[in-house]
């Protein structure tokens, strides 16, 4: 009897053994990383093509702070005080944080003032620190404007000049060095083409948005694309939306303005004020991108929110129309649609931010996303 006792022993440890190897492995299939990712109608999908929703931040451009304490003890500007010291800490606290991905900005000035090869050097140890905590990265060319006209939002700095000033070429070059450079580096997710399109008459500050202006800046992107996929075949790209990377609107009209390219997702800025919709309500997420979520997969490269309003600035919670905050809204609306998110700005300086100072401790909104991050993933 004590034999039989002991050989069922055995059988059950034995199934307890194999039911935990399979969960695991069930478990961990969409967790392995590093992956490359793809997409399936409106799906981003890894390589076993399981469904990934991505939830991180943007934090401000690894350049600009890498470059912030030389800068401060050569000329003294006062915003460096309150820029995060460039380390391993920030990718650290953002993993903690919740975040599965983290997007880099670049500005064109940046660029332009440290040069290429000095910038590619910081993009690596920011990319290396994030693979160091298993988290993806977005390299985002971080303009707003309209390329194809020349048109750029004034954005002064000192030390840098106009942070979103660059050319058709400028940015062709910054994709097809990239791209060549981090081709076989999986951690490098998606190349967010161009932050923010918007076509523009900056001068009389009026922002005529048209499906002429669209096919204009898709057949921009789709020759993006080409560059880069003449060194990097396999990469997923983000296209943003017109009116600062919020209207895609365009793409409900008629199929052929699609970007017409394999394993593209499109970029939303959904701020509580977008500001072709100033007081933004969810019928407004449904004409601009909600809609299109149902057929292509939507990426809201930005969001968060301000609890006052200076300088009249989209990010101002009470903008937002409709019942309950818009926090809470957003929230819900983007889990039902199944859209990946990065949260502006992991920053103390840089806003909407994140975060109160150069210590991490967090503002309202930054516990908001911090929150939401964990709660999605428990």
């Amino acid at each position: 009897m004590k034999a039989i006792t002991i050989f069922l022993i055995l059988i059950i440890c034995t199934i307890a053994v194999s039911c935990s190897d399979n969960t695991t492995q069930s478990d961990n299939q969409t967790s392995i990383y590093p992956q490359e990712f793809s997409t399936i109608g409106n799906m981003i999908v890894d390589e076993s093509n399981n469904e990934i929703i991505f939830k991180g931040v943007s934090i401000e451009s690894p350049i600009v702070l890498s470059h912030s304490l030389d800068d401060k003890a050569s000329n003294g500007i006062f915003y460096f005080d309150q820029y995060l010291e460039w380390n391993e800490t920030i990718f650290r606290n953002i993993s903690n944080f919740g975040a599965n991905i983290v997007r880099l900005p670049i500005y064109p000035a940046a660029l332009n003032v440290h040069g290429m090869d000095n910038s590619l050097l910081i993009l690596d140890e920011a990319i290396n620190w994030a693979a160091k905590y298993n988290m993806y990265v977005i390299l985002d060319y971080h303009s707003i404007g309209f390329p194809t006209t020349g048109d750029y939002e004034s954005n002064i700095a000192e030390g840098y000049g106009e942070l979103y000033t660059t050319t058709q070429q400028e940015i062709l070059n910054f994709w097809s060095v990239a791209s060549e450079r981090y081709k076989n580096n999986k951690t490098v997710a998606f190349y967010e083409l161009f932050n923010e399109p918007v076509y523009p008459s900056f001068a009389t500050s009026a922002y005529t948005q048209q499906t002429t202006q669209w096919n204009n800046w898709k057949t921009f992107a789709e020759e993006i694309i080409d560059t880069i996929r003449n060194h990097d075949a396999n990469s997923s790209v983000i296209v943003g939306g017109l009116n600062w990377a919020y209207d895609l609107s365009y793409l409900t009209l008629n199929s052929s303005n699609a970007v017409n390219r394999v394993n593209v997702i499109y970029a939303v800025h959904p701020y509580p004020g977008a500001i072709a919709y100033m007081d933004s309500t969810v019928t407004d997420w449904d004409m601009v991108f909600g809609t299109v979520s149902q057929n292509y997969p939507i990426f809201a490269t930005e969001i968060g929110f301000l609890l006052d309003n200076p300088n009249e600035a989209p990010y101002y919670e009470g903008l937002f129309v409709g019942d309950g905050l818009y926090r809470d809204a957003l929230k819900a609306y983007l889990i039902d649609k199944r859209i990946s998110w990065t949260a502006w700005c992991y920053s103390p300086y840089t806003w909407p931010k994140l975060l109160n100072d150069k210590n991490y401790s967090m503002t309202e909104a930054g516990r908001f996303i911090n929150t939401w991050m964990l709660e999605e993933n428990n």
